[in-house]
Formats: structure tokens, sequence, C-alpha cells
């Protein structure tokens, strides 16, 4: 059994998620979906054994816990992105990103990131699908979107 966090559950009324864009070997997209769900519950590491599909446990947790009702906004931090290695820092995994990406919907945040991780995933290595189908479970169980064509992704450049 895992417990969801006092501040979550008690302390807080709106909670502002604050990731950064990078690969995870756990969760495929160490996002706004993962980061915020393993740091809300205690005893997560019974979560971590991978089925074929990832780690479906993510879309579940958003939908049975406050996290859906109190997250109010996710801000990634993309400016300099890990498309591989990890939990640690290896320099040829890294890219320059140069983004920030704003969102109330984790999920439409975590689709878009986690394109722009496939986007550097050059052979040999694979894209992050199958590791990250909790990205279609937790749109289908209504916690957001996450059909590229029904985001609205907006690119605001600043010079």
């Amino acid at each position: 059994m895992s417990l969801v966090s006092y501040i979550v559950t008690e302390l807080t009324t709106k909670i502002i998620n604050l990731p950064v864009l990078q690969y995870s070997p756990i969760t495929g997209l160490n996002g706004a979906m993962a980061t915020l769900a393993f740091g809300a519950l205690n005893n997560t590491f019974r979560f971590h054994p991978k089925t074929d599909d990832g780690l479906p446990v993510i879309a579940d947790i958003w939908g049975e816990t406050p996290l859906s009702e109190r997250h109010a906004l996710t801000i990634m931090d993309a400016l300099t992105g890990a498309y591989n290695t990890g939990p640690g820092y290896d320099p040829q995994w890294f890219w320059k990103s140069n983004r920030l990406l704003f969102s109330e919907d984790p999920v439409a945040l975590d689709t878009v990131a986690q394109q722009l991780v496939n986007d550097q995933r050059k052979s040999p290595l694979r894209p992050l699908n199958r590791e990250t189908q909790y990205l279609r479970r937790a749109a289908s169980n209504g916690v957001g979107v996450n059909n590229a064509d029904d985001i609205d992704h907006q690119r605001v450049e600043i010079s």
C-alpha cells in the first residue's frame, strides 16, 4: 500500500509541477505525470516493475488520488533535454532544446515532451512509445489529452 503525501492531501489546494525534460529508464519520460505521481506517494518502489507497456500505474495514480484535482500547472524546464541515460549525467545524451513548456494538462505536456525526446532518439535508440503507454491510459481515464492532433500547442519565440 502507498499513501499520498500529507502535503498533497491536506496542505495544498493547487500544485504547480516543475519537472525537467529527461529520459528515464523506468518511466520512459520523466515528465509531468511521472515526477508528480512518484513525488506525491510513498513506497513507490513497488510500482517500478515495468511491463511491456511501461508503467500503467502512473495513469492510475493520477486518476485515484487528489493529483488531478489539485494540479493547476506544469512548467517543464526543457532548456536542455536528456534523450537517453539516467539517472546520472552523460553529456553525449543531452541537447539544447531551448524551450520551456507550460500546460494545465499534464498528459498533453508529456505528449509534446515525448515527441521532443523521440526527435533526438536516432538508431539504435528506439522511440519512447511503448514505455509511455500510460499517456494513452491517462487520456482514456479523462486525465488529459494525448492525441497530438487535439493538443493546442502554441510556440512563442522571444528574441
